[in-house]
């Protein structure tokens, strides 16, 4: 009988004719994240530090109103609320960005309602809370759970 020659091996194939081999496939580790991803989520840590700051410093004037108090309430809540949302965009969680989604909006209405008295602490806000919206809407695949 006449022997046939192997079948030829595919072009990725280092050693064409050997039976049963398999060029190896990397084991995926855990998903990558972009680098926008990355920059909006250190935004909004900082972000959120910056207003945490603002909030300590509220407390520290003194004043025993209660409008005062309520402000800082809502400053350090909005400050700590930020923090998570960006070590949760960090970690490529779903909750982080949806947290992201939410503070970021509120950044962006807040810049709106400062353009007309400080236009520009107002374009800086906006620049920033519309780079960390747009980051986090284009990157949505980057917070899917694999497997």
């Amino acid at each position: 009988m006449d022997q046939l020659p192997p079948p030829p091996g595919s072009p990725d194939d280092p050693f064409p004719g050997t039976p049963g081999f398999q060029v190896p496939v990397p084991m995926s580790g855990p998903p990558r994240r972009p680098g926008p991803v990355s920059v909006a989520g250190w935004a909004l840590v900082v972000i959120g530090a910056l207003t945490v700051l603002a909030g300590l410093f509220l407390s520290s004037i003194g004043i025993d109103e209660s409008a005062v108090a309520v402000a800082m309430i809502i400053v350090l809540a909005m400050g700590a609320g930020n923090i998570l949302a960006g070590v949760l965009v960090l970690r490529l969680r779903p909750l982080g960005r949806t947290l992201g989604f939410v503070f970021a909006g509120l950044g962006f209405v807040g810049g709106l309602a400062q353009l007309s008295g400080r236009p520009g602490s107002a374009i800086v806000t906006l620049a920033v809370d519309g780079f960390i919206l747009w980051a986090l809407a284009t990157n949505r695949q980057a917070f899917v759970r694999q497997g």
